[in-house]
């Protein structure tokens, strides 16, 4: 193998992550989920501006075929603080590679503002179809109705504590719709550690709400994909 066969570059875990979200959106048509898609950690807009690419591309390839699915009209979900990582006191944080070599520090991953972020996704979705939740998880996602339904997340919060606030507050309301793709995108962080990070937080929530899930493919350079089927707590839609 040749340096002209294989290009590694900065920009190709970006650019696999980005195309592995839009495809995202096309499975979700495939399999008949119907609900909207969320993200969690927004930072540069690069990957909610994938996901908002899928949406359009699904919706201009199968516009005859979405109200019989009842997956017309996905709208986009943008939660960050636009402040950068938060403060935590979660061992499983104070103990991990990147929080103590400062990588996640307090501050870092501070992106784009909320209207860049806005003006970005809305190259392809109209502007009723982008919302975007300024402000912790913690204090976001409790504000939103009991009629919300996800059907794609994608998860790029890199703490414990920040994970785990996502996945309490959808979880502990049945907002998660049967057959969701979750999109973790820093699992194998914390050289895989599974008393770290994403991974420990999904095992937690596991427990917590006797999730019922399946282990679907890895994602880009560090993520998984896993495939949600229901909890204690899931709803009908």
């Amino acid at each position: 193998m040749t340096s002209q066969t294989l290009r590694l570059d900065r920009t190709w875990a970006l650019r696999s992550r980005q195309t592995e979200l839009a495809e995202g959106i096309a499975k979700l048509f495939y399999r008949g989920t119907p609900g909207h898609v969320a993200e969690f950690g927004t930072m540069l807009g690069n990957t909610a501006s994938a996901l908002a690419i899928g949406i359009r591309l699904v919706d201009n390839v199968f516009s005859d075929k979405l109200r019989v699915q009842r997956s017309e009209g996905r709208v986009l979900h943008l939660f960050d603080s636009f402040e950068g990582l938060p403060v935590s006191n979660a061992l499983e944080d104070i103990n991990s590679p990147a929080v103590i070599d400062g990588s996640w520090a307090p501050g870092t991953c501070e992106g784009i503002s909320p209207e860049q972020l806005r003006a970005l996704c809305t190259e392809n979705l109209e502007t009723e179809r982008v919302m975007i939740h300024e402000g912790w998880f913690k204090d976001t996602i409790p504000q939103l109705p009991d009629s919300a339904r996800f059907a794609l997340i994608h998860v790029d919060c890199d703490l414990y504590s920040s994970t785990m606030d996502v996945l309490d507050g959808l979880l502990s309301r049945g907002l998660l719709q049967p057959g969701a793709m979750i999109f973790f995108d820093d699992w194998d962080c914390n050289s895989s550690r599974p008393d770290l990070g994403e991974r420990k937080a999904w095992s937690d929530a596991v427990e917590k709400y006797e999730v019922d899930f399946s282990i679907s493919h890895p994602y880009s350079a560090t993520g998984q994909v896993i495939i949600f089927h229901n909890c204690k707590t899931t709803r009908a839609n």
